[in-house]
């Protein structure tokens, strides 16, 4: 499952991949946390119906259960992820930098600069 934005707009879909367009009333960042959770990934996992490849059908999809509180909620809970996502990132970028400060002082103590 991924999150399209405008930037994919009137791209080609492969026949094994659905776009799903959701109301105004939904966000999609609720949406697809809904969607990768443990509860709804083994929905789909029972559903499967597999020839040579599992897959799902549109119908499978629509029939999911997803709980939507109120948009207000929706927001909030985007707004959540969103911070959360930037610390993420945040802590990655740190952690680049320590594990290449730590690179160059090995390197520096192996060559006896230390």
């Amino acid at each position: 499952m991924a999150l399209a934005d405008e930037s994919v707009k009137g791209f080609h879909i492969a026949r094994a991949v659905a776009r799903i367009r959701l109301a105004e009333s939904t966000d999609r960042l609720l949406m697809a946390a809904s969607l990768n959770t443990d509860f709804v990934q083994r929905y789909f996992t029972n559903e499967l119906r597999t020839v040579s490849q599992p897959t799902w059908n549109i119908k499978q999809i629509i029939e999911t259960t997803i709980i939507l509180p109120p948009l207000a909620l929706q927001q909030e809970f985007a707004r959540r992820v969103g911070a959360v996502e930037k610390l993420k990132a945040a802590q990655r970028t740190a952690l680049a930098e320590q594990d290449a400060l730590f690179a160059t002082l090995q390197h520096r103590s192996f060559q006896g600069e230390l």
